[in-house]
């Protein structure tokens, strides 16, 4: 509900809303988009354009559910990060840099994260983004087709051949094993 009332106070104007919206979303957009662009850097970049677009877009938006604005913000976080993949030319593997941790509440969730997170950053980036989409942003493949310029089939096929892939990782298995 804390989401909707600041968009609502937004729209009526309130000095700090924007502020306020910002400090609340921040941290959860700003780990999402790193996850697709793995650099601080370009996950800055992502962010502000990402905002630009959010805060453009308010107005409009239909306030009846807290999910669907929140699924509509990541949506934009994601696209925006796609974007600047595309837009870099960077679909094959680049090198992989350091990133922040992910803050969470839970200290278990937090390790099981973050130990996913460093195995995530290890795929070529291609596999990395079908896989991102797919399993954790819940992108159909006929949506990440259409966003990455690829085919549906070619989405399935990179996906499952991730999934086998990460079903053999160590720090997978010992996860795995733990839970």
């Amino acid at each position: 509900m804390e989401l909707i009332q600041s968009i609502k106070d937004i729209r009526s104007k309130q000095e700090q809303a924007p502020r306020r919206l910002y400090l609340l979303t921040y941290k959860k957009l700003y780990a999402l988009a790193l996850r697709y662009v793995l650099s601080d850097h370009l996950a800055k970049d992502v962010m502000q354009n990402a905002y630009i677009k959010i805060f453009k877009n308010l107005p409009s938006l239909d306030l009846s559910d807290e999910f669907s604005v929140w699924s509509w913000m990541k949506k934009i976080c994601v696209n925006e990060a796609l974007m600047l993949l595309r837009k870099n030319k960077s679909w094959s593997q680049r090198q992989i840099s350091t990133t922040k941790e992910l803050v969470t509440n839970n200290h278990q969730d937090h390790l099981l994260k973050d130990e996913i997170q460093k195995v995530l950053m290890t795929l070529p980036e291609k596999q990395r983004l079908v896989f991102s989409l797919f399993a954790i942003e819940g992108y159909s493949h006929k949506e990440i087709a259409v966003t990455m310029k690829i085919s549906e089939t070619n989405s399935r096929t990179i996906y499952g051949r991730t999934k086998k892939s990460l079903s053999n990782h160590p720090i997978l298995k010992k996860i795995y094993e733990t839970v």
